[in-house]
């Protein structure tokens, strides 16, 4: 029995029972020999493999040995378990045997073929070395990572051993990489994801493969490297072409979609071109963004030291490359965008959200956040420059930076230079700022807003005649509606309701920590305010009446007048009041004056006590006081005191308001408008006290 002289195959079906524990090293190695030997004068070849049995074979004359690949004599079984399959080995060509005096290498006498065939494996390639191991030059290796692979051995070429690499996993080397022509990177930031399919089967990404790339000016490349149960990689170069208007989802016609980072990037490239090519000014066409897009930076909005390697963010529009088509944010934000730029000329001026805004364009509906803007001149937070036809409407600033670096440059948190229109711009928490002399700003196009913080019982009113932008962004002239809070401009009236439960004896005060507040309306201050509700009681409020001589006797008379709570008459006294209908009411003695109600009480005494309750009463019909149906001199209204004398009752006394807002009966000279009551005092300069 001939001694073992290559590496047994069994080693092969040994890792592929294994499983994916030894997937760590997928390439496993067989060597298969082919030797001279003599026996006697017998001249005879082994093949010889550790998997498989030993072969031997005799030369059909002389020192040589022919073989015929369509013949059995020139196919072994070189490695099988029953199990995996077998791996065949074919010759094909003549051997010389001419000086095997032992066992020793065989020279090939013409070109010598030898071909592997596996029914499981991938052959991923082979080498063909001396039974001492050293390299032989000049053979060569077809088919390599496929299941057929074959060894060309040159004339009178002396070796004596096969070394073959075989995969336990299917090898990417020869997979098909799809869909590059029509992909492009931009910046080195967005690379084309290849279509791979190996044997007529789409593999997945992360699963059978990863992807890694290399990227220069006008070409990548991808390289795809196998994962799970691939092995080997693929590399590909592409073309890097400039983004186009149709990589961007269509909404319509000339409508298109910004919904990531990348789309609004795409934009800039688009609308910038290429260097000294000017790109697409976009005039007709409207993009919309449809979702939130967030930069990604370690720089603080309003760091004053940032520099040109914080920028993370392309202007949509810069000089000789401007934008004229519409943005429409539709209410969706943009945070912490980096531009800086610290030349003087060029691009490093027209900075912001947009840089240059050209003829009829126009930038809506955009929040922006967290941004940090800063160049030599025309930097706005929005716009850089707008020419006289650019429009910017309904957009709100939070945290955002603008920065000037030359001391004559125009800034401004909305529009940096501005021409055409800016309306409804409203901004918080932001800064200007010139690193050089204090440059010019145009103040007037932008608004701050505060925010009102109210307790659980105050309730802000209803706005109305707004412009919705989306469900979460309302713009209105004083302010805005953003995600549910309220944001007010300065002088901004607001009537306060109490949703709380208010009881016999309380009545609603309101109180704030800056503006002006009359009784429930605020007055917006240029700050935020809190609002809080509390309860004023009260039970009981004596008053003092006036005596004047009434119907020949001496009575005492007032007016009274409480907002919120209703009020019980003492014994002795009746209130007098007019309704809508223009006609007296009166409430009878010891009866309920409703809140709200303005009344005349005539009284016994000069003294009354009003006490607070729930009770509520509807004041009864009565002709007691007069009302005027047409407008009527007061001096009409006055008749003599006593028949056939010349004595006229003196005052007449109108249900009104006077000077400090008091409502009651007060004296009147001139005309009574029409629905007024009226109360006519007698003669007497003592008994009327004023």
């Amino acid at each position: 029995m001939w001694n073992r002289i290559i590496s047994t195959l069994l080693a092969l079906v040994a890792l592929a029972l294994v499983g994916p524990a030894a997937w760590g090293d997928p390439l496993v190695r067989a060597r298969v020999g082919i030797y001279g030997r003599t026996y006697g004068s017998v001249y005879a070849y082994v093949v010889s493999s550790s998997a498989g049995p030993t072969y031997q074979r005799g030369p059909t004359s002389g020192t040589y040995k022919n073989f015929d690949s369509r013949s059995s004599d020139s196919q072994f079984t070189i490695g099988s378990n029953g199990d995996t399959g077998d791996i065949t080995m074919t010759l094909d060509g003549r051997l010389n045997f001419a000086n095997a005096t032992s066992a020793t290498d065989v020279t090939s006498d013409g070109v010598f073929t030898i071909t592997f065939i596996s029914t499981d494996y991938y052959l991923t390639d082979a080498a063909v070395t001396t039974r001492a191991g050293a390299a032989v030059e000049g053979c060569t290796v077809s088919d390599r990572y496929t299941k057929t692979i074959t060894i060309t051995i040159p004339t009178n070429t002396t070796f004596g051993e096969i070394n073959i690499d075989i995969a336990t996993h299917t090898p990417l080397n020869y997979c098909t990489l799809g869909g590059l022509d029509e992909s492009y990177v931009d910046y080195g930031e967005v690379c084309p994801e290849p279509v791979v399919t190996l044997e007529n089967k789409t593999l997945i990404k992360n699963l059978d493969y990863t992807l890694s790339y290399t990227q220069g000016a006008s070409t990548g490349s991808v390289t795809v490297t196998g994962a799970g149960d691939y092995v080997g990689s693929k590399f590909q170069r592409y073309d890097i072409r400039e983004p186009a208007l149709s990589d961007l989802h269509s909404l319509g016609t000339d409508i298109y979609e910004i919904a990531t980072q990348q789309d609004l990037d795409f934009l800039a490239r688009i609308v910038k071109g290429k260097i000294g090519t000017p790109g697409n000014d976009c005039v007709g066409k409207t993009f919309r963004q449809t979702a939130d897009i967030a930069y990604s930076s370690t720089v603080a909005w309003d760091y004053t030291g940032i520099s040109s390697s914080d920028s993370n963010f392309t202007p949509v529009g810069v000089y000789g490359s401007s934008f004229c088509g519409t943005y429409d944010g539709q209410g969706h934000t943009i945070s912490g965008i980096r531009v800086c730029k610290h030349g003087t000329g060029g691009d490093d001026g027209s900075l912001g959200l947009f840089g240059y805004l050209g003829n009829g364009g126009t930038v809506k509906n955009i929040v922006l956040r967290d941004a940090n803007i800063e160049g030599f001149v025309d930097i706005g937070g929005i716009v850089g420059y707008s020419t006289d036809t650019g429009t910017v409407t309904d957009c709100y600033l939070y945290n955002v930076r603008v920065c000037s670096t030359f001391k004559n440059a125009y800034r401004n948190l909305v529009v940096g230079n501005q021409g055409g229109t800016v309306t409804r711009t409203y901004f918080r928490d932001c800064c200007e700022y010139a690193i050089m002399g204090t440059g010019q700003s145009y103040n007037n196009y932008k608004t701050v807003v505060f925010t009102v913080t109210t307790d659980a019982n105050v309730t802000l009113p209803t706005r109305t005649g707004g412009i919705v932008i989306s469900p979460s962004m309302t713009m209105y002239d004083d302010g805005l509606t953003l995600d549910g809070t309220q944001y007010y401009t300065e002088g901004t009236t607001l009537t306060l309701t109490y949703s709380g439960t208010a009881h016999q004896g309380e009545a609603i005060s309101f109180s704030t920590t800056g503006g002006t507040l009359d009784g429930s309306t605020l007055t917006m201050p240029a700050a935020d305010v809190e609002v809080t509700a509390g309860i004023e009681t009260f039970t009981t409020e004596t008053i003092t009446a006036r005596q004047v001589s009434f119907a020949g006797q001496t009575r005492y008379w007032t007016t009274f007048y409480n907002p919120n709570f209703n009020c019980q008459l003492p014994a002795g006294a009746q209130a007098f009041t007019m309704k809508d209908d223009y006609a007296l009411y009166r409430v009878g003695d010891g009866s309920i004056i409703p809140a709200n109600c303005a009344v005349v009480i005539i009284a016994d005494t000069a003294e009354l006590t009003l006490t607070s309750t729930e009770s509520s009463a509807t004041p009864e019909y009565g002709n007691i006081l007069k009302g005027v149906s047409a407008d009527t001199e007061a001096s009409t209204l006055l008749t003599p005191a006593v028949p056939g004398s010349s004595l006229y009752l003196t005052a007449v006394y109108v249900l009104s308001r006077d000077s400090d807002g008091n409502f009651g009966f007060f004296k009147f000279s001139g005309t009574i408008p029409a629905g007024k009551a009226y109360y006519v005092g007698e003669y007497n300069p003592w008994s009327i006290v004023e």
